[in-house]
């Protein structure tokens, strides 16, 4: 009895030794972000015809520079909010969970969505409305490649929208031209910001934090006129 207890015990620590040998050569691939926390103006919410709200931001100096433009050429920065309705998702695995949820923040990304620009080739002041329209995608990070099965649907169940949706998103500025003035509007995405810790469950060790890591939803267009 006592040696197939040992037997057993064996076998079960070379399966679990092949188990973490085998999580170490498969790490997780996960996109990076590079994002800029806006300071918003909520006094300055305006609802739009079509019910987008749009928001005055105030540190448009941090974006000027984190977007490669002359803050000096900035005539308004500002952030438009679309409504949207995301499906259900699979719920998580037992083995791995998503825990203490923060958010959310509102962050700016860099990567530019759109650009339109216009020019007034008239001898009087005019407005016109510049159309930006592009492909937007959620999407999500992790704070090292562990190399532990974290699945997208278990990341999309805990924060409850899909941080791999993509969709077209079209928005309307309206901006007023001097004679022989161009300007140009740039949009970038407007995250919305959650951050999350990740716990493996082990029959060796419990329950270990693995890794921290953050999900955006995209819920709009950070839009600066220049």
């Amino acid at each position: 009895m006592k040696k197939l207890l040992l037997t057993l015990f064996s076998m079960m620590m070379i399966f679990s030794i092949t188990t973490i040998a085998f999580a170490s050569e498969t790490p997780i691939a996960v996109p990076q972000h590079t994002m800029i926390e806006v300071e918003i103006d909520y006094n300055s919410a305006v609802e739009n015809a079509d019910g987008t709200v749009t928001y005055d931001i105030l540190n448009a100096a941090d974006l000027a520079m984190a977007w490669g433009i002359d803050e000096s050429d900035i005539k308004e920065v500002k952030y438009v909010a679309f409504n949207r309705i995301d499906e259900s998702h699979p719920a998580p695995r037992a083995s791995i969970s998503i825990e203490n949820i923060e958010g959310p923040f509102e962050a700016c990304g860099v990567d530019l969505i759109a650009r339109n620009s216009a020019t007034n080739y008239t001898n009087k002041t005019i407005t016109k409305n510049i159309t930006l329209t592009g492909t937007v995608s959620n999407s999500y990070s992790l704070s090292n490649e562990i190399g532990i099965d974290v699945e997208v649907a278990q990341i999309s169940s805990a924060v409850g929208f899909s941080v791999t949706d993509s969709w077209s998103m079209s928005d309307s500025t309206e901006v007023v031209l001097e004679p022989g003035e161009t300007i140009t509007v740039d949009a970038m995405p407007l995250y919305d910001v959650y951050t999350f810790d990740v716990y493996q469950n082990s029959f060796w060790t419990g329950k270990t934090k693995v890794c921290t890591g953050a999900a955006y939803e995209t819920v709009g267009f950070c839009t600066v006129i220049y």
